[in-house]
């Protein structure tokens, strides 16, 4: 978990960095905040869909090619974890917009419920014998909460829902396309050359729309 979870904190982080100090300029400014949340999030979007998606096909993969056979299961757990780590990595760096609105107390609100809901999910999955139930449960409540409180920081930045999704659709179903792709070629296809022109798609992909997404709000 803290192997999945340490790249993408400390990208998120230094993202947040410079997100916060722009929208705190943007304050008085309620479009500039959303639009400049909404090209944020997208290239997140991009981005983090990409990475996660590679892990999400070749977790096991990986983790045993590059750790050794007895980190496979863990492959198998970040797999798991894969959604609930590219949700957290979106709206980790905008969730600094909490501050600028003042809505703190909404958020410790959201902590609390959190807290909930992985004790709940941590109990309920130590009911199971299946560790991999139990660690998919554990993913499964932290995602949910986690895109919850992503919709509503899109709310609090003036986006809807609707027209967000409408600017992630093209990168998503671009990413959906290469992982029908590397299904397809899974079986026919020696690992290296699969992981190689899986990774190599996702990443010119994401450089792309990223690159887009600049070129647009310049």
């Amino acid at each position: 978990m803290r192997i999945l979870g340490l790249p993408s904190t400390l990208l998120g982080q230094a993202v947040a960095q410079v997100v916060y100090p722009t929208l705190a300029e943007y304050k008085d400014n309620p479009d500039s905040i959303r639009r400049f949340t909404m090209r944020v999030a997208t290239i997140l979007t991009v981005l983090g869909a990409s990475i996660f998606t590679f892990i999400g096909l070749y977790g096991p993969e990986l983790y045993d090619l590059i750790f050794g056979t007895q980190w496979a299961e863990a492959g198998i757990y970040a797999r798991l974890l894969a959604p609930w780590f590219f949700i957290q990595f979106v709206s980790s760096p905008i969730s600094t917009i909490v501050l600028i609105k003042e809505r703190q107390r909404t958020v410790l609100l959201y902590g609390v419920i959190l807290t909930v809901g992985r004790i709940a999910s941590i109990w309920v999955g130590a009911q199971s014998t299946s560790s991999t139930a139990a660690v998919g449960l554990f993913a499964m409540t932290n995602a949910a909460l986690n895109l919850a409180f992503l919709v509503w920081l899109f709310h609090l930045s003036g986006n809807r829902v609707r027209s967000s999704l409408a600017v992630l659709r093209g990168p998503l179903l671009m990413i959906a396309s290469v992982s029908v792709g590397a299904a397809l070629i899974r079986n026919g296809v020696p690992l290296v050359l699969q992981i190689g022109l899986v990774g190599g798609t996702l990443l010119l992909t994401a450089t792309g729309f990223a690159l887009q997404t600049t070129r647009q709000s310049q």
